[in-house]
């Protein structure tokens, strides 16, 4: 293989789930080359564990002076004319500088979602044109990556050359530690969670009001972490109806596998997903999880005990308490991870993919 270069390119250092994939990627791409993570601009640090040789790089100007940034990544690209480089960018604004350097390096997008309801539940119907935009302007773009048979089909309309699936992935040796197998035998408790941002498309207030329904009948629990546009309309649900003793708003948590380890049932009511980082956590850690049946949502469930897809929001309850008994039925956890979500088969993929970029491209 030539000598070569990764360059990751992201909007912002901040906890979302593109750029904790783009950290669990540089940690296992930093295994067979050298590897640096530029942002387009600063934001608010994430903690995540990244490996010490992986550079992290904020390009210069001001955030509203896109063309300047663009300038100063290729003065910085030109340095390593020695060495082949690839590029491979998260979300639209890195989409649009990877374009813009691409007689540089070889491109790589990583598209994360359903582009067309994400941009939807962010801006309405000026999202739809946004995403019909961006999908466009991959044509671009050397190689674009879906992680799933739907977000391809979805995609691939739209492109002259089709897109290659890779799926979502987490870094498993930073939860590892966090893994219990030993089950909490007390049936008479249930603990419920949910990890997100707390907007309109990932849908908190009916699992919210799936747990009012429930702790009717049984001793349920359920454990927010997240902060989001939604989080004040959620406070003021739960002191009205009497929730707050059972419904725990933890805000953003950098590291939630602790909690998220002592759970019962991961629940992701979200009307869009791409592969939820969240989920595919939960199922490593061995808790089954409950998510609504949309997208490819259903690769998440390969393995038996592994959770549940819900259609009808009115079903949503009855299925949780289903799978929060099945959960404490087990003798013990193990991991429910799908092979294919395993990040050993995904370095093995990505690898593939950027020798077969700069041997034959």
């Amino acid at each position: 293989m030539k000598k070569f270069r990764i360059f990751i390119l992201l909007p912002s250092e901040n906890s979302s789930g593109p750029v904790k994939g783009a950290f669990a990627l540089a940690n296992n791409l930093v295994t067979i080359t050298n590897v640096c993570i530029i942002f387009i601009k600063k934001g608010n640090k994430i903690n995540d564990y990244l490996d010490p040789k992986i550079k992290k790089i904020y390009l210069k100007g001001k955030s509203s002076n896109f063309i300047k940034k663009i300038i100063n990544l290729r003065k910085f690209l030109r340095n390593f004319k020695q060495e082949e480089l690839v590029t491979i960018s998260f979300c639209f604004s890195a989409d649009i500088i990877n374009i813009f350097c691409k007689d540089l390096s070889y491109s790589i997008s990583s598209v994360r979602g359903n582009l067309f309801k994400n941009y939807y539940f962010d801006y309405g119907i000026k999202g739809i044109i946004a995403a019909f935009f961006h999908i466009l302007m991959l044509n671009f773009i050397d190689i674009v990556i879906s992680m799933s048979n739907n977000m391809k089909n979805q995609i691939d309309k739209y492109l002259i050359n089709k897109t290659i699936i890779i799926p979502n992935f987490i870094d498993e040796k930073q939860i590892k530690p966090f893994f219990k197998p030993k089950i909490d035998q007390n049936n008479n408790i249930f603990k419920f969670i949910f990890i997100g941002n707390l907007s309109s498309r990932k849908q908190p207030l009916l699992l919210i009001k799936a747990i009012e329904k429930l702790h009717y009948k049984f001793s349920v629990f359920l454990d927010i972490i997240g902060d989001g546009e939604k989080i004040e309309e959620l406070k003021k649900y739960i002191i009205k109806n009497k929730l707050d003793k059972i419904v725990i708003f933890h805000g953003h948590k950098e590291n939630p596998f602790d909690l998220l380890s002592k759970a019962d049932v991961f629940v992701l009511p979200s009307k869009s997903e791409g592969i939820s980082r969240a989920s595919l956590e939960s199922l490593f850690l061995g808790i089954p999880i409950v998510i609504r049946g949309v997208d490819s949502n259903y690769l998440l469930l390969e393995k038996s005990n592994s959770g549940s897809l819900f259609y009808n929001d009115e079903d949503l309850h009855s299925i949780m308490i289903k799978i929060a008994n099945l959960s404490k039925s087990r003798e013990k956890r193990e991991c429910l991870l799908p092979d294919k979500f395993r990040e050993t088969n995904i370095k093995d993929i990505y690898k593939n993919v950027i020798f077969n970029l700069i041997n034959y491209k």
